[in-house]
């Protein structure tokens, strides 16, 4: 008798992780589902001639000022926007974070990620991806200052960057050996490049 109900209640167990797993996958069927449409809805309005003008140029930096941690940049050439959800994909999985961030023409924000697979979402349901080809640096520094200063600029060629103190250089995460005992590192920036100077 008490091994008919061990096998009833792994049965039963096992019957509800099933449900739980099917449950996540609805819900995330319908989230991306939702955002698809309005992406779709976001088009329909441009090929109607009813364009929003907005036009955000978003950046994966590996080490977003001030704090370092990872993230995207979101930059905004076009009309005010109001930024509603951040889509990412998390170990296959789409992941939906709510944002209410107003971005007027010109400004910018940083977002943390937990992946660099990525969409912004605005308020008239139009759709952003990050850009791996536009030109921008970020500089982030831990224990020196720099010249230029830390944050984000956008930069085509060669970049010369200088500490104030002997620092130990990585470039997208890689290190790199600098001249000048660790003042000054040149760099070819033809993306996005994030150059990390730590105090030796």
């Amino acid at each position: 008798m008490a091994r008919r109900r061990a096998v009833g209640d792994a049965i039963g167990a096992l019957f509800m992780l099933v449900l739980l797993v099917a449950s996540v996958a609805v819900l995330t069927y319908a989230i991306a589902s939702m955002y698809v449409a309005l992406d779709a809805a976001h088009t329909a309005a441009v090929v109607r001639g009813e364009p929003a003008r907005e036009n955000l140029t978003l950046v994966f930096v590996a080490h977003t000022p001030p704090n370092g941690a990872p993230g995207a940049v979101v930059i905004n050439d076009g009309d005010p926007v109001n930024i509603t959800a951040l889509v990412q994909v998390v170990d296959g999985q789409f992941v939906v974070t709510p944002e209410d961030i107003y971005l007027p023409q010109g400004a910018n924000a940083a977002l943390a990620l937990q992946s660099d697979q990525f969409v912004v979402i605005t308020g008239t349901g139009a759709a952003f991806s990050h850009d791996m080809t536009v030109p921008y640096v970020s500089i982030f520094a831990e224990g020196v200052s720099t010249t230029p200063a830390p944050g984000l600029y956008y930069w085509v060629g060669k970049l010369t960057v200088r500490a104030s103190a002997p620092a130990n250089w990585y470039v997208n995460g890689t290190g790199t050996p600098a001249a000048d005992n660790g003042r000054q590192l040149v760099v070819d920036a033809g993306g996005p490049t994030t150059i990390t100077a730590i105090a030796r």
